[in-house]
């Protein structure tokens, strides 16, 4: 249907007030009442009389007459454009508001309105009060540092109209832009992909686009231009390094390397000739490899031999073999019974044990000698050596080959509670057997971490006056620690005194005046109370004393390394 005519103007061509919307009420043919007064919703509006309404059954040709019977005093309106179409009768039109119009035929055009004023005649144009336009397709913004959140979709085909969807590789190419970026681009990033998708949604491409191979211009750039400055760094450097050469510095310098590649290669024939070569086919036999064709025996006769660092392959004829061996020990036996001269023995059983090991001689006497060194070192409280001794009496007990393993163990777990060492006290836990358990070395030692984990100095101390073989060589050297540990727990438990006697016999001392000289060397001296000559009844003023004791707690318990060394 044609637009209706346009808008006529109010006297001395002032335009109508577009917000001014009068009351469409359809007149009665004949009658001669009045209309209602037009409402606005602008107070500076003109108030104007209600507008006549035309009904739309009149034919187009009949208008001028009907217009002039009805409306005398208003001049005769402009003929309508012409339309096709049926228009709805009279009784419609005053609901048309509510009854729905026929989808067959076109629209009908608006009812036409005048009104009078200022002595001149207005028709308001009605029209909408916004301009339509197509939405814009945008995807949303995405958190800075973020991956964006992609909507789930079936990926190959176009979806169904008035829903947007994304490709399965615009969702990848999007999550990928957003992982290789640094963090001073994302703010870049975010607006050139925007963009991207926003362009190919605008162009109906997004489904044609082959994503894998788009790029977003910003990390490119950054790309390019990180290795033009790995290029042009490593450049310079070359240029500054061969810049500041001279032609004989150059020569020099390649003189030199081929003077170091020389010698390194004359070094490692040297090596390989010195090394014997590794065993053949020939050399197995039913059981494995014949390590005796590959092992140094030794022919030496010399009893006593001074312990020296290997730096080169073995010599034969200064290694001894094992019935002079045999006869080595029982020779340093003997001495250490009759001089206890230590450093003597220490020396000459490192010897043996290097000798044993260049032959690989692992038997029963290899048990012996590392055993018997192993009690020695205990004996003059040489930790290092012991440790040494008695990781490779471990190696040689899971062989199989007899000894003295139940002891050793208990050793082994006094040793680690000496070092403090948790971890592997459980290790050797978790390893003992129910036999192991019943061994009284054994049972002795877990009775001594007992005590110790639970704070029973009491029980500590008794086991300590009662240890199997060379037990007490080890606790020798975290008594005194304990010791300290216990006074700490007495000074905060009695009070205001304690006797002397009373501390000697709960701390396994033995007698008062070794009580008495381990308190003063504790720094417990002014609360002593000295009354009369005898130590015992002397007493210890324990809260006075507790600071002291605290201090040399704090000494006591320092780091101790794996060799037992503080």
């Amino acid at each position: 249907m044609a637009n209706p005519p346009p808008s006529w103007s109010l006297g001395n061509n002032l335009p109508l007030p577009p917000h001014t919307v009068p009351q469409l009420i359809p007149p009665i043919p004949g009658s001669s009442s009045s209309y209602p007064s037009t409402t606005t919703t602008n107070p500076s509006s003109i108030s104007v009389p209600p507008p006549p309404v035309i009904p739309l059954h009149i034919p187009p040709e009949q208008l001028p007459a009907w217009f002039a019977q009805h409306y005398p005093h208003l001049p005769p309106p402009p003929p309508p454009p012409v339309s096709v179409g049926t228009y709805p009768t009279l009784e419609q039109s005053f609901v048309s508001a509510t009854v729905p119009y026929s989808s067959s035929l076109p629209p009908p055009p608006p009812p036409l309105c005048y009104a009078q004023a200022a002595g001149g005649v207005v028709m308001p144009a009605f029209q909408p009060a916004f301009t339509a336009v197509n939405a814009k397709k945008t995807i949303s913004k995405p958190k800075p540092g973020n991956v964006v959140s992609l909507p789930t979709t079936q990926a190959s085909s176009p979806p169904s109209a008035g829903k947007t969807e994304w490709p399965e590789s615009l969702k990848a190419f999007v999550n990928r832009a957003f992982s290789e970026c640094p963090d001073d681009l994302k703010h870049v990033l975010e607006r050139e992909v925007k963009d991207i998708v926003t362009s190919a949604f605008e162009q109906n491409i997004v489904w044609t686009t082959n994503w894998d191979l788009k790029t977003v211009p910003c990390l490119e750039g950054r790309k390019k231009k990180d290795a033009d400055k790995k290029r042009k760094k490593g450049q310079n450097m070359n240029d500054k390094s061969i810049g500041l050469m001279n032609p004989g510095e150059r020569d020099r310098r390649e003189k030199r390397a081929r003077r170091f590649e020389e010698e390194a290669a004359a070094e490692r024939a040297k090596t390989a000739a010195a090394v014997p070569p590794p065993p053949t086919a020939t050399d197995y036999e039913a059981d494995g490899i014949d390590w005796d064709q590959h092992t140094i025996i030794g022919y030496s006769t010399t009893l006593e031999k001074k312990y020296l660092r290997l730096t080169s392959a073995p010599d034969p004829s200064t290694v001894r073999p094992l019935h002079i061996l045999k006869d080595a020990l029982e020779l340093v036996k003997a001495k250490w019974r009759k001089d206890n001269n230590y450093s003597y023995v220490c020396d000459q059983f490192k010897s043996m044990r290097q000798d044993l090991t260049v032959q690989r001689i692992r038997n029963g006497f290899s048990v012996s000698v590392y055993e018997t060194h192993a009690r020695i070192a205990l004996e003059k409280g040489d930790l290092g050596e012991y440790n040494q001794c008695q990781t490779q009496l471990q190696q040689l007990y899971a062989l199989g080959i007899d000894g003295h393993p139940t002891e050793f163990l208990a050793y082994r777990i006094l040793y680690f509670l000496y070092a403090r060492s948790r971890t592997e006290v459980n290790d050797v836990l978790t390893r003992l057997t129910e036999e192991d358990k019943k061994d009284p070395n054994v049972r002795h030692a877990l009775g001594v971490r007992k005590a110790l984990t639970s704070g029973n100095y009491r029980k500590l101390f008794r086991l300590y006056m009662d240890v199997p073989n060379m037990g007490a060589y080890l606790m020798d050297n975290f008594v005194e620690r304990e010791r300290v540990r216990a006074l700490c727990v007495m000074a905060k438990s009695y009070r205001p005194t304690l006797d002397v006697r009373f501390i000697t016999e709960e701390l396994g001392f033995e007698n008062d005046v070794e009580t008495v000289q381990f308190l003063e060397a504790q720094g417990v001296q002014q609360q002593i109370l000295r009354e009369g000559a005898n130590a015992g009844k002397w007493r210890v003023q324990m809260r006075e004393s507790m600071q002291p004791l605290e201090n040399a707690r704090a000494r006591a318990f320092k780091v101790v390394d794996i060799k037992g060394q503080i």
